[in-house]
């Protein structure tokens, strides 16, 4: 029925991986990146009803296989990056706070639904 072979996670939110979880072709791989704690009320019966992988990264330290190569998460994301710079990445970035600002820069973080963030900068 289609979906996406590989997904990342990198929210970590209810949402994001119940769209995750959903958007996953069959036997596709789910990799959860972002931090995700106890997410309560998530339709689980994706992964076995249409047989997913899903596995769980952190620090960006995993190795990945790629196109016939063995590289690291981080690498495997630099080379995106690199290979689709015609991709607004910066459209990603909804919060931008200065040092002092650290506080309300967590509070956005952890409240992310709140505040509707995706990727929050500090700027100097």
């Amino acid at each position: 029925m289609g979906g996406f072979d590989s997904i990342y996670d990198c929210i970590g939110s209810k949402e994001s991986l119940d769209d995750s979880l959903r958007l996953a072709r069959e036997r596709g791989k789910v990799t959860l990146v972002g931090c995700a704690g106890e997410i309560k009320n998530l339709d689980w019966s994706f992964v076995w009803a249409n047989e997913l992988s899903v596995l769980g990264t952190h620090a960006y330290s995993k190795k990945e296989y790629w196109q016939g190569v063995t590289i690291s998460t981080q690498e495997l994301l630099f080379n995106l990056i690199q290979q689709h710079q015609d991709y607004p990445l910066e459209q990603l970035v909804t919060h931008e706070y200065s040092l002092h600002e650290y506080r309300e820069a967590i509070v956005a973080n952890v409240d992310r639904a709140s505040y509707k963030s995706i990727k929050t900068l500090f700027h100097i």
